[in-house]
């Protein structure tokens, strides 16, 4: 607002403070005020245009990529996974889903790091890189899906993949 010669930039720098803990319609006030100061203040309609263009702008870049990934980066969490967490419960939920989307993916993490299984899932909302395959378990899986292939139909190949992961566990185990 500074930049653009509005009066009391620093009030609208609180108002957008403020306005951001109420999704959608805090925006929306946020563009409607600045637009009607700025008509008030500036010849035209081109400028006041592009001072509500510019808090609406601001206000998209900061809450549907600055505050997600600064959020996601501090709970180690994956930053698309807050993303769509967020706009998930605020779609069922609305504002209460909105606040509880983070909270409940942070819980659901940690019950992933805990829960034999879960760690897959739990890297994935971590956002950490998949453990790489050993050339072992690339061999095997080759392995599994000829032996699949092979068999003449689905209870077959049921059976032959059953012994052959029977054999591969008995080996481990030796």
């Amino acid at each position: 607002m500074w930049a653009w010669g509005m009066p009391g930039a620093l009030l609208f720098g609180i108002g957008a403070f403020l306005l951001n803990f109420i999704p959608y319609l805090g925006a929306i006030t946020g563009v409607v005020i600045s637009g009607i100061v700025a008509l008030v203040v500036m010849p035209g309609l081109f400028w006041p245009a592009m001072v509500a263009a510019t808090y609406l702008g601001l206000t998209s870049l900061e809450g549907q990529i600055i505050t997600p990934y600064f959020v996601s980066r501090r709970l180690q969490m994956n930053t698309v996974v807050v993303f769509l967490g967020v706009a998930l419960w605020a779609w069922l939920w609305s504002v209460i889903g909105m606040i509880i989307a983070v909270p409940v993916l942070v819980v659901i993490r940690v019950l992933a790091e805990h829960i034999p299984g879960w760690e897959k899932f739990g890297n994935f909302l971590a956002g950490d890189e998949p453990p790489a395959l050993t050339d072992e378990d690339e061999e095997e899986a080759r392995e599994l899906v000829e032996a699949g292939a092979a068999a003449e139909d689905s209870p077959a190949a049921r059976v032959v993949t059953a012994e052959l992961l029977a054999d591969h566990d008995a080996r481990d185990a030796t």
